[in-house]
C-alpha cells in the first residue's frame, strides 16, 4: 500500500508526518546513493514520466533515443523511483503533476509527503486498481485519490442514453423504499453498460436463482459499481452478504432492499433524480 502523507502549503512537512518515520527531504541527493531494483514499476515510472527506457541500474534511453546515466534523469521522476525503492517517506514538493500522478498510479508500496495538488492528476493505471491510504483513507482509484486530495466530490459518468451519474463515494447505499423512482431502469441500463465490457457487476433474483454465485461476479470483473435488484428475495444469502462486504471499500454498490430496518451494513441512502435525458444518483 501505497501511504500518502498531506501538509498544507506554507506549512514545515514535519507536521504531517509520524515522528518515528525517516523524511527525504531531497530525493535529488538521496538518489545518488540508492540502488534500483529495475523492477517493473521502475521501468514504468521512467517510461511515464521521461517517456524513456530504464536499461539498468545506471543507465536510461531518453525519449529521443540517446543513452544517459540515471543521475540525468529528471527530479521528479528520481523522486518517484526513490518512492519504490525506499521505505522511507519522500518529500514530493519538487515534483510537477505528472510525477505525482505517476507515483499515485503507479507505485504499490512506499511513503510520500506532498501538499494537494493544484491540477487534475493524471491516471496511467490503464484500468488496474490502486491501493493508496491519504491520510488514514484508503482508495482504490485514480478517481478517488484526485477527488479528495483537490476537495471536490466523488463522481462516476456514463455516456449512455440517458447519461448516468453517480455522485457518491464508495460504499454500500440502498435507495429509499418506494415504487417507481427509476431503480430498474437505472439496473436495466447498467446491466446493457456491463455487456458492453464497462467496469460494472449488476445481480437480481434471477441470477440468483439460476446459481450464479455474486462472488464469482465480483472477483472475475473487479467493478467500480455495482447494483444488486430485488435484493429483499435473497437477502439473508450469506455469499451475497459477505461479497457486498468486501466491496464497501472498493466499489460504489447500489442495493434495492425495501423491507430490512435499519438497513444491514451500515448503508447510506442515495436518491434517483430521473429526466429523460439523465439519471443522477447522489449519496
Amino acid at each position: 500500500m501505497l501511504e500518502v502523507y498531506i501538509y498544507a502549503h506554507g506549512t514545515q512537512v514535519e507536521e504531517a508526518v509520524p515522528s518515528d518515520v525517516e523524511l527525504v527531504r531531497d530525493p535529488e541527493a538521496y538518489f545518488s546513493c540508492l540502488e534500483l531494483r529495475c523492477d517493473d514499476i521502475d521501468r514504468d515510472l521512467v517510461r511515464v514520466i521521461e517517456e524513456g527506457t530504464l536499461l539498468d541500474g545506471s543507465r536510461f534511453l531518453d525519449r529521443f533515443g540517446v543513452t544517459l546515466y540515471t543521475q540525468q534523469l529528471s527530479t521528479g521522476c528520481k523522486a518517484a523511483l526513490t518512492v519504490n525503492n525506499s521505505d522511507k517517506v519522500i518529500d514530493l514538493r519538487e515534483c510537477g503533476v505528472n510525477a505525482i500522478s505517476a507515483i499515485l498510479s503507479l507505485c504499490k508500496s512506499g511513503r510520500v509527503a506532498m501538499t494537494a495538488p493544484a491540477t487534475d492528476l493524471e491516471d496511467f493505471t490503464n484500468g488496474s486498481r490502486v491501493t493508496v491510504n491519504v491520510m488514514g483513507r484508503v482508495f482504490h482509484s485514480m478517481r478517488e485519490v484526485d477527488a479528495f486530495l483537490r476537495g471536490g466530490s466523488f463522481m462516476v459518468t456514463y455516456d449512455s442514453h440517458p447519461k448516468i451519474t453517480l455522485d457518491m463515494e464508495n460504499g454500500i447505499y440502498v435507495f429509499p423504499p418506494e415504487s417507481a423512482t427509476g431503480k430498474t431502469y437505472l439496473f436495466g441500463i447498467l446491466r446493457n453498460l456491463q455487456m458492453a465490457g464497462r467496469p460494472i457487476v449488476t445481480y437480481n433474483y434471477w441470477d440468483y436463482t439460476m446459481g450464479v454465485k455474486l462472488g464469482d461476479k465480483l472477483r472475475e470483473f473487479n467493478p467500480e459499481v455495482v447494483m444488486i435488484d430485488r435484493m429483499d428475495c435473497f437477502d439473508t444469502d450469506e455469499d451475497v452478504r459477505s461479497s457486498l462486504l468486501s466491496m464497501r471499500s472498493k466499489a460504489i454498490v447500489l442495493l434495492d432492499l425495501k423491507y430490512l430496518s435499519p438497513p444491514p451494513f451500515g448503508c447510506r441512502f442515495a436518491e434517483i433524480d430521473l429526466s429523460p435525458d439523465a439519471i443522477e444518483v447522489v449519496g
